[in-house]
């Protein structure tokens, strides 16, 4: 569903009338599936302890302002772009 969202903001075309989450099940299923195989199926925790262990302290700080970043960044998309959309591209003003 966010594909289509994604691709609606660029093209504005129509989301197809018959289009369901459902047909999304096989994807999902596709996705989960790797995720398991790649990431739940053997235990990554020590070698991942151990590759971390060692990390510099300032290298941890700047992935973890980066990781806060992002998530602000993806989580601000959406907003201002329904800010824009219905304020600013309807003749609305935000401020009224």
């Amino acid at each position: 569903m966010d594909l289509f969202a994604i691709v609606r903001v660029f093209y504005e075309y129509p989301i197809p009338a018959h289009f369901n989450k459902f047909w999304l099940v096989p994807l999902i299923i596709i996705v989960m599936s790797y995720n398991w195989f790649r990431y739940e199926r053997a235990n990554l925790y020590p070698e991942l302890r151990k590759k971390r262990k060692d990390e510099d302290d300032n290298q941890k700080r700047k992935r973890g302002k980066l990781i806060v970043m992002g998530i602000v960044l993806v989580l601000s998309i959406p907003v201002l772009y329904g800010l824009i959309r219905h304020n600013i591209m309807e003749g609305k003003s935000f401020f009224e």
